[in-house]
C-alpha cells in the first residue's frame, strides 16, 4: 500500500487567500541615478500595476508601498528607488 489518505482529508482544495493589490499614488524620493524612474515624480498605481517613465507596465504587482521599496531595494534589481505614499499637494 504506497498511499496514504489524511484523516480528514475530503480531496479539495483549500482556497487561499490572495493579498489585496494596491491603488494609490506614490512619490519617488530617490532614484540611485537611474532613468527609468525620476525623483519627486508622483507614480500611479492602479490594483498593484505601477509603470516606468516610458509607460512600460513593471513585470510584478505590488501589495504595498513597502512592498514596492523592498522590490527597489533588492540588490538583485537593476533600479534602485524608494517611495514614500504621496498625499497632496502641499498648501
Amino acid at each position: 500500500d504506497w498511499c496514504e489518505v489524511l484523516d480528514g482529508y475530503d480531496g479539495r482544495y483549500e482556497q487561499t487567500e490572495q493579498p489585496k493589490l494596491y491603488s494609490g499614488k506614490v512619490v519617488c524620493v530617490d532614484n540611485d541615478g537611474d532613468h527609468g524612474l525620476t525623483a519627486g515624480r508622483v507614480y500611479r498605481v492602479t490594483n498593484g500595476v505601477m509603470c516606468w517613465d516610458d509607460g512600460e507596465e513593471m513585470a510584478r504587482k505590488f501589495i504595498s508601498v513597502d512592498d514596492i521599496n523592498k522590490f527597489f531595494a533588492d540588490e538583485t534589481e537593476c533600479t534602485r528607488a524608494k517611495f514614500i505614499e504621496y498625499k497632496g499637494e502641499a498648501t
